[in-house]
């Protein structure tokens, strides 16, 4: 349900959206939160049993070929989980959010370095997949996301000097 939710949201709310007068920055930061979603959804899944299907548009129930379609390989569902987490990166809004509970583009570099951690290690010490020739590449995507969060200056290590019990 929640994936064909997101699907059938990326397929149609943009449409209606600029029907509406929306302007595009706000259908992208949106589009980017639905695409952070989806790629949350499949990263969960493929962590818990491997190969799975990717369903990028929503299905009909009716539709029993496309229902119960065959496990896709693990390359194509995770380069669809990084270009998403890419999209979202580039589409969600910057803006920090002072509550702390809206997804933001710091948000989705966090767990776009994540998600490249796992899977540049899962293939990099899962050699009878193999993916180890690919592993370098999702590491080095997790070293730029945290990179540029880092570098963004939006968050620091907490360090208390007063009290040093309570630093991190």
């Amino acid at each position: 349900t929640s994936l064909r939710n997101v699907n059938y949201f990326l397929t149609h709310a943009p449409v209606s959206a600029r029907k509406a007068g929306v302007r595009e920055e706000v259908i992208s930061n949106y589009v980017g939160i639905a695409r952070f979603f989806r790629a949350y959804f499949y990263f969960d899944m493929v962590k818990q049993f491997g190969d799975v299907p990717w369903y990028s548009t929503p299905l009909n129930p009716s539709d029993s070929v496309a229902l119960y379609k065959p496990r896709d390989p693990r390359t194509l569902v995770m380069d669809s989980v990084l270009a998403d987490l890419d999209s979202a990166c580039n589409d969600i809004s910057a803006d920090k959010d002072p509550t702390c509970s809206a997804i933001t583009k710091w948000v989705a570099l966090a767990f776009k370095s994540r998600v490249c951690l796992f899977e540049g290690t899962f293939r990099k010490y899962h050699k009878e997949l193999n993916l180890s020739s690919t592993a370098a590449t999702w590491l080095q995507a997790a070293v730029d996301a945290s990179q540029q969060l880092m570098e963004s200056g939006q968050y620091k290590i907490h360090t208390d000097a007063a009290s040093p019990a309570l630093a991190y």
